[in-house]
C-alpha cells in the first residue's frame, strides 16, 4: 500500500505533506516550521535528519534504528522501538500537546549540536589514532 492511500485510508491526508525532492533552502523551511521532526526509520546509517532538527531547535522522535539516538536522552527527545507505532502516536501526541517540553527536547538538542563541528570532530579522530598507534607500538 502506498503512502497516500494509507493516509486516505486512516483519514489524515489533509494534514500530511507529500514534498517530493526538496533543496536545501525548502528543507531549511520544513523544519523551522515544524512542531517536532520524527524519524521512525528502520534503518538510518548517519542520523543527519537528528542533527538538521535539533539545528532548528526542535524535538525529535526517533527509532533505536536511527544514527545518534544513543545522543538522544530524556532530556535530547525521545527514542522508540521500531514498529512500536503505539508509543509512536503517543509520543508524537504527547510533544504536540506540550509545546513547552518539545522546546525544552530541542533546546537541549541544540546544545549537543553546537559542540559537534568539524574542528572538534577531526580532533577526537586525530586523537583516536594516536591512542591505536601509541598502543599498536607498544603491544
Amino acid at each position: 500500500m502506498s503512502c497516500v492511500a494509507l493516509c486516505q485510508q486512516l483519514s489524515c491526508r489533509e494534514n500530511v505533506v507529500f514534498a517530493g525532492a526538496v533543496d536545501n533552502s525548502e528543507l531549511s523551511c520544513a523544519y523551522e516550521i515544524a512542531d517536532i521532526v520524527v524519524a521512525p526509520s528502520r534503518y538510518e546509517a548517519y542520523g543527519r535528519t537528528v542533527v538538521e532538527a535539533w539545528s532548528h531547535k526542535k524535538a525529535v522522535i526517533v527509532t533505536r534504528d536511527v544514527a545518534l539516538s544513543e545522543l538522544i536522552l530524556s532530556e535530547t527527545g525521545v527514542v522508540i522501538d521500531s514498529g512500536d507505532i503505539k508509543a509512536l502516536a503517543h509520543e508524537i501526541k504527547r510533544l504536540l500537546q506540550d509545546g513547552q517540553l518539545a522546546a525544552f527536547l530541542g533546546k537541549n538538542g541544540y546544545e549537543i549540536v553546537k559542540e559537534l563541528t568539524w574542528e572538534k570532530t577531526a580532533d577526537k579522530i586525530e586523537n583516536l589514532y594516536s591512542i591505536a598507534l601509541h598502543r599498536r607500538l607498544h603491544d
